[in-house]
């Protein structure tokens, strides 16, 4: 993990990330299917780049995955895309270049409680994979579960699987659980395999969870990773990243605010950013 300035302000996220990636989820029971929303979250996003004829403003939602509770905080895990760090880094493309970022936030509804995100993290890594953090103090009486996670060698061609999001409208579809197969484990040999299977995926799934349910016997699911695309000319091929693998990458942290989107847009991305008010 490296150790610059904006990641110490931000240590109290480093437990939480380095026990998931080593042994979160090992030993604990798995969720019955019932449960599985509830260890799911809304993301909502909104970002204002300034123009001097008419402001730059994009409005998005996806999903993201409860997946530890440590030091006062609950770190969920979404996609990179969920952030959309890379749009906001073009937005002044035409121009001079130079986005100038005046509003950006995200929002996380856990629970029917909605809540402004404290810190955000992507990787440089070409991963689709960012972290999101937030306060327990803001969530109130949120009801919510952490996912028990495990490592994709458990999967086999033919494992059940659930994916579970926010897809199309949040507001009548949050919580929404499709189901399918495993198809086959890409890049297998890679740092970060990709899970194939064939659970139906729609707009505002990308971040959400990717359960299995290793025995078909018991009603126990167990995250194993984090969806983020599906075929566009095709039918039944959704991807999903290896959940475990993919947070070991070293990851840099940074507030959710206009200069922390410029402090990520700028390492991650190479590109200039400025904030103004």
């Amino acid at each position: 993990m490296p150790c610059n300035g904006t990641t110490l302000r931000y240590f109290w996220l480093i437990p939480p990330l380095i026990l998931l990636c080593t042994g979160l989820g090992c030993g604990k029971s798995g969720l019955p299917l019932e449960s599985l929303p509830r260890a799911t979250a809304t993301l909502y996003g909104y970002w204002r780049e300034r123009d001097q004829l008419l402001d730059d403003t994009q409005e998005w939602h996806s999903s993201a995955l409860i997946v530890e509770e440590r030091k006062g905080a609950l770190l969920l895990v979404t996609n990179s895309h969920c952030l959309d760090l890379r749009s906001l880094a073009r937005a002044d493309l035409f121009t001079d270049d130079v986005p100038e970022v005046a509003e950006y936030r995200i929002t996380i509804r856990i629970g029917g409680v909605e809540a402004y995100a404290d810190v955000i993290a992507e990787t440089p890594e070409p991963i689709d994979v960012a972290l999101v953090a937030v306060r327990l103090s803001k969530l109130g009486s949120a009801d919510y579960l952490i996912a028990p996670v495990t490592d994709c060698s458990q999967l086999k061609v033919g494992t059940k699987v659930a994916a579970v999001g926010s897809p199309l409208d949040p507001e009548a579809f949050e919580g929404t659980i499709t189901f399918g197969y495993v198809s086959a484990i890409r890049n297998e040999n890679s740092p970060c395999p990709v899970i194939q299977h064939d659970a139906p995926l729609n707009p505002g799934n990308s971040g959400g969870p990717l359960f299995a349910q290793l025995d078909p016997e018991k009603d126990e699911w167990y995250c194993v990773g984090v969806n983020f695309a599906k075929a566009t000319e095709g039918e039944g091929i959704g991807l999903a990243w290896a959940l475990r693998p993919a947070l070991r990458y070293e990851y840099e942290f940074a507030p959710c605010s206009p200069q922390g989107a410029v402090d990520l847009i700028r390492s991650i991305y190479g590109r200039r950013a400025t904030v103004v008010p």
